[in-house]
């Protein structure tokens, strides 16, 4: 997983690069100041820590270190606002949602694989600065940085109460409800980069990567009446997404 973070976020730097390069000969572009953009994306979400790290039998049981939540990665979808309040930077408002499911886990040589523990969901919402560099053409790399609020929920599957239900009651004998369900909200920030091209005066398109990490453990009572403890002790992701901006027309534009 790591491996996939790392290849992603070099491929976003090399496109930015290229794109840069090839931006020196593009038509020139319009000044963007007061410009209004409203965009939507979709695109991939990659678990990053403890969302992808694998789930094995010895990590089954909870600690002050976490759980592993062995997810997948899963669709991500988005909308976002740009405003430029110059003709290189961009504020705005933004939205995303992230459902990951939990990957099979192997049990051992010759057994069959068992479903995941953990689907977990992600809504990220806040706000955004991007600065386009100032390329002269209608090719518009950029760079990005957001905060806002993160609300992270990690559902147990069917699998995944059942296994800690013995669990449980192998400890504190039958009787006992396990939790099937924690959620928060935390503050979390992102950041990456992104190219757009501005084929027409109204219309964008757009991709770019960005990291997420949101700031806090996420902590529950695995069982019903029992005191919290640390079911993940970071929530980290990234999202790679292809996206449309339409520019809403200004006045004397």
């Amino acid at each position: 997983m790591r491996r996939t973070a790392i290849v992603g976020g070099v491929l976003a730097c090399l496109l930015v690069t290229a794109v840069s390069g090839f931006a020196a000969v593009a038509p020139a572009g319009e000044d963007m100041k007061g410009a209004l953009g409203i965009g939507i994306m979709g695109g991939l979400g990659v678990p990053t820590g403890q969302l992808g790290q694998e789930v094995s039998e010895s990590s089954l049981s909870s600690t002050t270190e976490g759980l592993p939540a062995g997810q997948g990665t899963s669709g991500h979808v988005g909308l976002f606002v740009d405003y430029f309040v110059t003709t290189n930077f961009a504020v705005g408002p933004d939205f995303g949602y992230l459902a990951m499911k939990g990957k099979d886990i192997e049990l051992g040589s010759g057994l069959p694989k068992a479903p995941g523990l953990f689907d977990t969901k992600t809504l990220q919402f806040g706000a955004h600065v991007k600065y386009f560099l100032p390329t002269g053409g209608r090719v518009l790399p950029y760079l990005s940085v957001g905060f806002g609020m993160y609300s992270r929920k990690a559902d147990l599957t069917d699998f995944g109460v059942l296994v800690f239900q013995e669990s449980i009651d192998s400890v504190l004998g039958p009787g006992y409800i396990v939790t099937s369900s924690v959620s928060d909200t935390k503050a979390g920030m992102n950041g990456g980069v992104g190219v757009q091209f501005k084929s027409s005066e109204r219309f964008g398109l757009e991709l770019n990567g960005m990291y997420h990490t949101t700031f806090g453990k996420l902590e529950a009572a695995p069982v019903v009446g029992f005191p919290k403890e640390t079911f993940f002790k970071d929530w980290n992701y990234i999202t790679f997404n292809a996206a449309m901006t339409f520019y809403l027309p200004m006045g004397g534009r």
